[in-house]
């Protein structure tokens, strides 16, 4: 078997760790998706980080009463919803939010069964960017 360079680079790049902290991202894929367990269903949206450290962060957004304000948030961030408004009539496609650029905070989230700790986002704290702060792609 022949490995190349770029092989192990790009298998030292899958295991690279970041940091928490503040990033601008871009949302680059949303699915519909339904809880194994629960059978609620929710979005998983991919975010795209923008600068010298780019990598991808997934984040679930589940439609029950408890977490639906962390989804008008991100959607708030985005210009999808005005905060106070009402979500009887919110009818928004998952195109909408393709490409839209906001910042996360990200922060390392609870040790899996394995001990290790991945980047998650830290819930409430998606914001717009304005654009003079707005990194070029």
């Amino acid at each position: 078997m022949l490995i190349s360079f770029n092989d192990i680079q790009k298998a030292e790049e899958s295991q690279k760790s970041y940091e928490p902290g503040v990033y601008q991202v871009r949302i680059i894929k949303v699915e519909d998706k339904v809880g194994q367990n629960s059978g609620n269903p929710y979005l998983r949206v991919t975010f795209e980080t923008v600068g010298a450290n780019v990598f991808e962060i997934k984040n679930n957004y589940f439609f029950t009463e408890k977490s639906l304000s962390i989804l008008l948030n991100l959607l708030s961030a985005i210009g999808l919803y005005e905060k106070g408004a009402s979500t009887e009539d919110l009818n928004i496609d998952n195109n909408d939010l393709l490409g839209h650029n906001l910042k996360l905070k990200l922060v390392l989230g609870e040790p899996n069964d394995q001990g290790k700790q991945y980047l998650e986002v830290k819930p409430w704290t998606c914001e717009a960017i304005n654009e003079e702060d707005e990194i070029p792609f």
